[in-house]
């Protein structure tokens, strides 16, 4: 059966759907982000700070929209690698046709602390993986570990 995912596969099918979200959503690509340690746990979409970036010029800090973004973009990415682990040793046209479904339902993001600093990183976890939706919990922090935002999200997974 080569038309199914093997566990040897996962981590290369985990790259290629990190890839699609940088490089083929061209906001993510924009904003620069990128993704570090493929395979490790948690997921880490890390930002580098830069003028274009900016949502409060007297402070110089990182527009909250941005914030958004990259939260979102590491909750969905963790969406897509749960999935992806989930669903291993399916034939791929199900594991692509899941995929394509996925979607961002619901965010609620609490700005903690103004973001300020020259890189900024999320994460994410998983709260809940069900057949039809999938809750995460996201944080972004700076390059000094300063929590900056916390996000809840709720994605469409079927």
């Amino acid at each position: 059966m080569d038309d199914v995912v093997c566990p040897g596969e996962l981590l290369e099918l985990i790259k290629k759907s990190d890839r699609i979200f940088i490089e083929k959503t061209p906001f993510n690509k924009h904003v620069g982000m990128r993704v570090e340690g493929y395979g490790e746990e948690p997921l880490k979409l890390r930002i580098d700070f830069r003028d274009e970036l900016v949502g409060n010029y007297s402070r110089n800090m990182l527009h909250g929209g941005v914030s958004m973004s990259v939260l979102d973009a590491v909750g969905g990415m963790q969406v897509f690698r749960a999935v992806i682990k989930r669903l291993q040793n399916e034939p791929q046209d199900l594991v692509t046709a899941v995929l394509s479904k996925i979607s961002t339902i619901n965010l609620s993001v609490q700005f903690v602390k103004p973001g300020i600093g020259r890189s900024f990183y999320a994460t994410a976890q998983i709260v809940r993986l069900g057949r039809k939706v999938a809750f995460v919990d996201m944080q972004l922090l700076n390059q000094d570990d300063e929590l900056i935002a916390t996000a809840h999200g709720v994605y469409n997974v079927g």
